[in-house]
């Protein structure tokens, strides 16, 4: 069996929607939701080599790492599915709001 990836070219990158958890009452039942919202944060997975500047075509370097946790514009990523029925998104650099970071606060 082959396993299929995709290499992100420019300034693309491939990421990993973080998808919230359904909310579930402590009865058990889970609270319905007419209608869930896309996914706004994502797991970046792999980055192109990034743009070209347009007068010297020097490589501009991507913004994002893999592993970063970004915020996305809504409906920007692009389902790719392969062959072998599993997926990843796509998304330009663009797209990418910024990244979330997470810093040690010591308590006063």
């Amino acid at each position: 069996m082959k396993k299929f990836t995709l290499e992100p070219l420019h300034n693309f990158c491939t990421v990993e929607p973080i998808v919230q958890e359904e909310k579930i009452l402590d009865s058990g039942l889970v609270v319905a939701q007419k209608e869930k919202p896309r996914p706004q944060l994502a797991t970046v997975i792999a980055v192109g080599p990034g743009a070209r500047a347009l007068m010297t075509g020097e490589r501009m370097s991507m913004d994002v790492k893999p592993g970063d946790v970004v915020a996305i514009t809504q409906y920007s990523s692009i389902r790719v599915e392969f062959a072998d029925s599993t997926y990843t998104h796509i998304i330009g650099e663009l797209d990418i709001l910024g990244k979330v970071v997470c810093e040690d606060v010591e308590d006063d």
